[in-house]
C-alpha cells in the first residue's frame, strides 16, 4: 500500500485496462496542483497500459501525493501497478 494513493480494481470484459483518477480538494487546495497530480498519474498509466491485464482501476490520491515531485509520483504508481499486474492473471 502506498501512502500517496490507493488503488481499487476489478476485471473488465474489454481487451484493455481503463483508469479513473480522483484528486480531492483536501489533497491539494489549488486546482493547478490537483491537475499536476492527475496529469502525472494519467501519463504514467498510459505508458504501462499495454502491460496491464484487462481491468478497471480507480486511482485515488491521498494528501502525501501533493508533497511528492513528478518523478516520485511516477515511480510510486509504476511500483503499485507492477504489484497489481503480478497479482492479477493476464488473459
Amino acid at each position: 500500500m502506498d501512502p500517496a494513493f490507493s488503488l481499487h480494481y476489478r476485471a473488465n470484459s474489454l481487451e484493455h485496462a481503463r483508469a479513473g483518477i480522483g484528486v480531492a480538494r483536501r489533497v491539494a487546495r489549488k486546482a493547478t496542483e490537483r491537475n499536476r497530480i492527475k496529469r502525472v498519474l494519467r501519463e504514467t498509466f498510459r505508458v504501462v497500459l499495454d502491460e496491464l491485464p484487462p481491468m478497471d482501476i480507480v486511482i485515488i490520491a491521498r494528501p502525501p501525493a501533493a508533497a511528492m515531485n513528478n518523478q516520485a509520483l511516477r515511480n510510486a504508481l509504476l511500483t503499485a501497478l507492477q504489484r497489481l499486474s503480478a497479482r492479477t492473471p493476464h488473459s
